[in-house]
């Protein structure tokens, strides 16, 4: 009877346990931020409980989406900022270049920003807005520049997957 049990068990365990392992990666996925900086491979992380590694927020009627992502581990933060006052943001592309409020931000601790501007620039493109699951889901890249130290940072193949609220 002891030998049934323990077949039995063995198999419901490794069940349970692959399918929790399943909902996990499908949630990092859901949340993430993902670019290469300067070349080098950038993944949103926080190991900070308190800050969100990556998110979204939609405001002013659905006329703005600023989107944050952080990696704690190295000090970095970037950042893009889509406003369209009079005119509500819809899947499509738009030109980062911080006219017309929409710009592309790479924040490095101990040196400060840098921003899209002055012939540095780029492009985000919003694939999906999904207002059912509050969803957006988009791909991104831009060059921007550090007055102080006068260097350029550029961010190359980028993509979100991340929720949103809307404020």
């Amino acid at each position: 009877m002891k030998n049934y049990f323990s077949i039995l068990i063995i198999p419901i365990a490794v069940l349970i346990t692959s399918a929790s392992c399943k909902k996990t990666v499908n949630e990092v996925d859901i949340l993430s931020v993902n670019c290469k900086i300067d070349g080098r491979t950038w993944t949103s992380y926080s190991d900070d409980f308190k800050l969100s590694a990556a998110k979204c927020r939609i405001s002013k009627n659905g006329e703005q989406v600023f989107i944050t992502a952080t990696n704690t581990r190295l000090s970095e933060k970037i950042g893009i900022l889509i406003s369209t006052p009079g005119k509500l943001i819809i899947e499509g592309k738009y030109d980062l270049n911080s006219q017309s409020f929409l710009s592309g931000t790479y924040y490095l601790f101990n040196v400060g920003q840098f921003i899209t501007g002055n012939g540095y620039q780029g492009e985000i493109e919003i694939i999906s807005i999904d207002k059912i699951k509050s969803r957006i889901t988009g791909k991104f890249h831009y060059s921007c520049y550090n007055e102080q130290t006068k260097k350029s940072v550029e961010i190359t193949e980028g993509n979100f997957k991340l929720p949103y609220s809307i404020h």
